[in-house]
């Protein structure tokens, strides 16, 4: 997802499964992105918004009860 003044300018999606038992595992370099539909991004940017504060903070015990 790419965004630009908190609005999606483009929505691409990669799919692929990796396996651990698999002997043939996908390249996902080789895999062509596909543009799809954007969905709403305010609950993104909030959660990016939290990981922002959490960065800026002087306290990063996040396993803290």
């Amino acid at each position: 997802m790419y965004i630009s003044k908190n609005k999606a300018l483009l929505c691409l999606e990669k799919k692929y499964s990796k396996r651990s038992q698999s002997s043939d595992l996908p390249n996902p370099d080789k895999i062509a992105n596909k543009e799809v539909e954007c969905k709403p991004i305010q609950p993104i940017l909030k959660n990016y918004g939290k990981l922002l504060a959490f960065k800026e903070s002087t306290n990063h015990d996040c396993l803290a009860k």
